[in-house]
């Protein structure tokens, strides 16, 4: 995926879709700004023409090293999954409540007398 912006507006959730759907990203530093990639691990960003088409081309002709960030790529962006912020948000109440999710569900379900 191509992320060749060069001017800033908007959100750039192009970038992690790309990367949910496991594929490798060249991007701008424009058009990755307030993301939490990673040059050179999960991305690569190219700020001139001549970096962007030697990235592009260089994920084109090896596919090693394409694949390598795809997988970084898809790694990343799981941390975003419903499930996974569902779960994080679970333990960050429990934690603010001082209780394992168990009391708090048998607590519940007392007081609705299920």
């Amino acid at each position: 995926m191509v992320v060749p912006l060069r001017v800033a507006g908007g959100t750039r959730l192009k970038v992690y879709e790309a990367m949910a759907a496991g594929r490798a990203v060249v991007c701008t530093s424009i058009g990755a700004e307030g993301l939490n990639v990673h040059h050179g691990r999960d991305v690569i960003l190219a700020d001139t023409a001549r970096e962007f088409a030697d990235a592009v081309i260089m994920l084109m002709s090896d596919g090693k090293l394409r694949r390598r960030y795809e997988r970084a790529a898809a790694e990343l962006v799981a941390q975003y999954d419903w499930p996974v912020v569902g779960e994080k948000f679970s333990h960050a109440l429990q934690e603010a409540v001082g209780r394992d999710s168990d009391s708090v569900a048998k607590e519940t379900l007392g007081k609705h007398g299920a």
